[in-house]
C-alpha cells in the first residue's frame, strides 16, 4: 500500500475510533444518546443467546441471528466491541472497494452511470426492468411476449460457473438459515 493511501486509511481509522469514544462519552453523560436504539436490540439479543434463549425473544429483534452471536462478546466483554467489529469490517471493505477502484476503474465507473439511472426509474415502472433487460424491448409487446424473451435472455446467460455460484450460495444461506432455526 502506497504511503498516500495508508495516511488516507489511517485518517479514517482515526475518525472511526474518535466516533467511537465520542459515542461511548455521549451515551454515558448526555439525556441525548449517540448509540441508535437497534445497538441495544442487537446487545440484547446478544444476552438472550447467553442465557440459552434465542435472539427472537427479545421483541424487537429481526435481523439475523449471526449478528447477535458475534456481538456476543458486547456482553462479556465490553459494549463497544460490536461498534469496533462495525469500524473494522467498515474499513475492510472501505480497502476491498479502492484496491477493485485501481484494478478495475472503468468497470466499476460505467456500472456505476449504467445502473444508476435504471435503479431509479425502476421505482417507477416494473416496464424498465424489462427494458433494463432486454435492449430489444417494444412497449407495444404484450408483458406475456416480452417476459419470453427475457427469459430466454436468461436462459443463455446461465452457464456452469453462475450455476455453480448461485447453487454453493443457496446451500450455504439454506443451511445456515436451517442450522439457526433449529437452534
Amino acid at each position: 500500500m502506497k504511503a498516500r493511501t495508508a495516511g488516507i486509511f489511517a485518517i479514517g481509522l482515526i475518525i472511526r475510533l474518535a466516533c467511537v469514544l465520542w459515542a461511548e462519552y455521549q451515551d454515558r453523560t448526555m439525556p441525548v444518546k449517540y448509540t441508535d436504539v437497534d445497538y441495544d436490540v442487537y446487545t440484547d439479543a446478544s444476552r438472550e443467546i447467553l442465557q440459552g434463549n434465542s435472539p427472537f425473544d427479545r421483541t424487537t429483534y429481526r435481523y439475523t441471528p449471526i449478528l447477535a452471536y458475534m456481538l456476543l462478546p458486547n456482553v462479556y466483554l465490553h459494549e463497544a466491541w460490536g461498534k469496533l467489529l462495525f469500524v473494522a469490517s467498515d474499513m475492510i471493505v472501505g480497502y476491498g472497494l479502492a484496491v477493485h477502484f485501481k484494478i478495475y476503474p472503468i468497470v466499476y465507473a460505467l456500472s456505476f452511470l449504467v445502473v444508476r439511472p435504471f435503479a431509479s426509474r425502476c421505482i417507477q415502472s416494473s416496464c424498465v426492468s424489462m427494458q433494463f433487460l432486454d435492449e430489444d424491448y417494444d412497449s407495444s409487446i404484450k408483458p406475456i411476449q416480452a417476459t419470453a424473451g427475457v427469459a430466454a435472455k436468461a436462459w443463455h446467460w446461465l452457464n456452469r460457473t453462475r450455476l455453480a455460484f448461485g447453487l454453493i450460495s443457496g446451500g450455504v444461506f439454506v443451511v445456515l438459515t436451517a442450522g439457526f432455526y433449529l437452534m
